[in-house]
């Protein structure tokens, strides 16, 4: 069996590359989808914060953390990921080409249907785009997505290890469940988007 390798970059990084056999490569013949948060998933709460603080008299700040994004690219290439990005960087002036001049690779954007959830958005796409394998959401918050495979990183840590593992294993088949905070913290952002509105 041919083995593919590749690194995890980062913090939590081994010293040894991880080995990616065959098997983890989708089982069907369509490529994985990932729909594609930023804030909380491609950098960490402290960096938003920090940004923020320095673009108070100016546009919109966007920033991701290196690691988080080398990490992100080891995945989509070791998985053949289609990506499709959800972020609000969408929403934002500029933030679309933002996001390609970090380097963020996707190939493709969520519909705008505000007020609606993002998990209707993505809904959407999956309507009008015919794919027979299988989809996962990274995304830092729960909105809206339901029963759909979700997995959610900790916005202050954003994309560890484990879950990009997680991630490959589920494209696998080699596992069926997804990644989730504590019902306590999905409960409470759910109740923030019916109350505050949907972010899109």
């Amino acid at each position: 069996m041919t083995k593919r390798y590749f690194r995890i970059a980062g913090p939590e990084a081994s010293p040894q590359p991880i080995a990616l056999s065959d098997r983890l490569r989708p089982q069907d013949a369509a490529r994985a989808i990932i729909f594609l948060d930023i804030d909380g998933v491609l950098n960490r709460s402290s960096d938003n914060r920090r940004a923020k603080n320095r673009a108070k008299n100016r546009a919109v700040s966007h920033v991701v953390a290196m690691d988080l994004l080398a990490r992100f690219k080891s995945l989509v290439l070791a998985i053949d990921a289609y990506v499709v990005l959800a972020s609000t960087w969408r929403h934002a002036a500029g933030g679309v080409e933002k996001a390609r001049e970090l380097g963020i690779p996707f190939e493709d954007i969520l519909p705008d249907l505000r007020p609606q959830s993002r998990g209707a958005e993505v809904k959407a796409w999956l309507a009008s785009h015919p794919h027979s394998g299988r989809f996962a959401i990274i995304d830092d918050d729960d909105d809206g997505y339901g029963n759909m495979p979700l997995f959610q990183p900790n916005p202050h840590k954003g994309l560890t290890n484990e879950i990009v593992v997680a991630v490959a294993e589920y494209f696998a088949g080699q596992r069926n469940d997804d990644y989730r905070r504590s019902l306590l913290i999905r409960t409470g952002q759910y109740l923030k988007g019916v109350l505050e509105g949907h972010r899109g």
